[in-house]
């Protein structure tokens, strides 16, 4: 029973820590030439402006004419065509996210009864 909890207790956590992972900020908008929108996860669209935090999995979807440069936490940049609509997927975020779950699994696994 006791081990029971403890999973459970370590399942809970992992769903928060990820959800968390997944919501966060991954970079931010320096460029937003001349109207591009964005949808954060769960939100609704709203016209992207420049500074605007831009978060993981966040869709972002410009018009013929404009084009959306972003800044990455880790420096790097992406600019984003005219006429596309695309999804920012920060690979260092879903990376972290995955080796937690799989330590948590393993101390699971490895914890004795």
């Amino acid at each position: 029973m006791k081990l029971l909890k403890t999973i459970v207790v370590l399942l809970a956590g992992t769903t928060l820590t990820t959800a968390t992972a997944l919501a966060q900020q991954v970079g931010t908008a320096t460029a937003v030439n001349p109207e591009s929108r964005t949808t954060p996860p769960g939100g609704s669209t709203v016209v992207l402006k420049v500074g605007a935090h831009v978060m993981h999995k966040e869709r972002i979807k410009t018009t013929p004419t404009g084009s959306v440069q972003l800044l990455f936490l880790d420096r790097s940049t992406l600019t984003i065509a005219p006429n596309s609509d695309r999804a920012v997927h920060f690979a260092a975020l879903e990376r972290a996210a995955r080796a937690a779950r799989r330590g948590l699994w393993g101390a699971c696994a490895a914890r004795p009864q």
